[in-house]
């Protein structure tokens, strides 16, 4: 089956926010990349300003509808089963993303505490990774096990 005419408008109008967004994102963000490191060589440091303020990752959230808007205009509800798989990956990436820059980028973590939303404003805001402190802890704990899903500390 198709979708009505009525979702060709509604699909043009997120692919145009998605080229807004996007373009906005990159304005604002000089180490915009498509590869997840931190450029030190280029003085990286955490943005805060412009779409950065709203969200942790509006270049996602711009690719995000994108690929919600695509299959209302090429009229395809299949589409939106290959849209739901790439925004899954992206959810999966920015997981990845958000790790690495707890980890490497200095006042991320603060960051993450001034804007809580990840993709979308008032959805997605838990922090799932612990303070610093416990990678370390846990790196340096003896094993006294192996378990089903990995190695456990000592208790």
């Amino acid at each position: 089956t198709t979708l009505s005419n009525f979702w060709i408008y509604p699909g043009a109008i997120f692919i145009l926010l998605s080229g807004a967004l996007n373009s906005w994102a990159m304005a604002e963000n000089a180490f915009f990349s498509s590869v997840i490191r931190v450029q030190e060589e280029r003085g990286h440091r955490v943005i805060r300003s412009g779409p950065y303020s709203i969200v942790r990752h509006p270049g996602y959230l711009g690719g995000s509808l994108y690929y919600i808007g695509t299959p209302m205009i090429l009229d395809s509800w299949i589409g939106f089963f290959f849209s739901a798989l790439i925004i899954g990956g992206f959810i999966a990436r920015i997981r990845f993303e958000e790790k690495t820059l707890n980890e490497e980028l200095e006042g991320y973590r603060e960051y993450t505490e001034k804007v809580p939303y990840r993709l979308v404003p008032g959805v997605w805001q838990e922090r799932t990774y612990p303070p610093r402190r416990y990678f370390k802890i846990r790196q340096t704990a003896k094993v006294t096990h192996k378990s089903t899903f990995g190695i456990l500390p000592r208790p």
